[in-house]
């Protein structure tokens, strides 16, 4: 809403909503509120009355596909949407409710996919569980949010989304849609996130220190996981470039200078403060800047500002060529400054 976008342009989702946070969203007259759980719907439903307004809802499915979601076991999915059995019993809560107004279903389906048929079946299962769910409750279908999963290629060998193959498999799913009566209205929405951004961000860093270290090229930067974590979050390296101080790849002091593999670690005093253990470029010399591409999604936002009190980092935006200061530097004094000693 800072950014000006109007209360019915937006859906609320995630775990864990708050109760502030509830009544914050009912008087923003949203779009709709993504329910988590039985208990959730109670707290909207009670919050609602208080504030005298009927608040539209979509009720969030654990699972409806076996389309793998991350790679290897997480979890920590577990805490998203809720069961069949306790999706069923709030639709015909939300349905029957005065406070509440059903419109469908939301649920999460993958992370960072890049196979166009993969997404379309997801959203195909999304529709087919939101009928089931909504019609057991007697209540019109109107609203399908298939969540996000569109995915960006990190790596020098993936393949970035065909997003026409996507466009042409969601048009033959609506042509089916639209024959059926009880979809004909329905309205599906697409979560892009980190597609629309995730190539739009550089993390950038300077070389501090070079060593050679069991036969390998070591460079030391003066920024590492506090600053930008998804790489050890996930266990995805981000392609690494040098992006200036001594030359361009492969030129140093007038002569060529063959790519290595170089290993590229942060400043912080853990053996997971690293990038990558294989970047493949000249040797960097301190000075340089790396930039870790592909980071306008999961950058600083995600990463952990306080790790060991190292400062943040400024963030500067781009656009046709001009750079502006968005956020300044902080170093620990700032981050020191609202911290008080005990007067015991």
């Amino acid at each position: 809403m800072r950014a000006g976008v109007p209360g019915d342009r937006i859906v609320a989702t995630g775990p864990g909503k708050a109760d502030e946070f509830l009544r914050s969203a009912v008087r923003a007259g949203l779009r709709a509120v993504s329910v988590e759980s039985p208990g959730e719907l109670d707290r909207l439903e009670r919050i609602a009355a208080e504030e005298g307004r009927r608040v539209s809802v979509l009720l969030r499915l654990a699972s409806t596909d076996p389309m793998p979601r991350a790679p290897g076991p997480d979890q920590g999915l577990l805490k998203f949407g809720m069961a069949a059995g306790d999706a069923a019993a709030a639709a015909a809560r939300a349905a029957s409710s005065p406070w509440l107004r059903l419109l469908g279903v939301h649920c999460f389906g993958a992370t960072n996919v890049l196979d166009a048929a993969r997404l379309a079946d997801h959203v195909a299962a999304t529709v087919n569980a939101a009928r089931e769910v909504t019609a057991a409750a007697g209540a019109r279908l109107e609203l399908v949010d298939v969540g996000g999963g569109l995915g960006v290629p990190y790596e020098p060998h993936e393949s970035a989304l065909d997003l026409a193959d996507y466009g042409r498999r969601l048009r033959t799913l609506d042509a089916a849609w639209t024959a059926e009566p009880a979809l004909a209205a329905m309205r599906v929405l697409v979560e892009p996130g980190r597609f629309l951004v995730g190539s739009a961000g550089v993390y950038l860093a300077r070389v501090t220190d070079v060593k050679r270290l069991g036969g390998r090229v070591v460079a030391i930067l003066d920024g590492g996981i506090h600053q930008f974590l998804r790489p050890a979050l996930v266990g995805q390296e981000h392609r690494l470039r040098l992006a200036g101080g001594s030359g361009p790849d492969g030129q140093q002091n007038g002569g060529a200078v063959r790519p290595v593999p170089v290993a590229i670690a942060g400043p912080l005093c853990t053996g997971l403060d690293v990038f990558s253990a294989n970047a493949f470029m000249r040797p960097p010399r301190p000075g340089d800047l790396v930039a870790a591409l592909d980071a306008g999604a999961y950058g600083f936002t995600e990463s952990m500002p306080g790790f060991l009190s190292h400062g943040w980092p400024a963030e500067v935006a781009v656009k046709n060529g001009e750079a502006q200061l968005i956020r300044p530097r902080a170093g620990a004094d700032e981050l020191l400054r609202t911290q008080t000693v005990p007067d015991w």
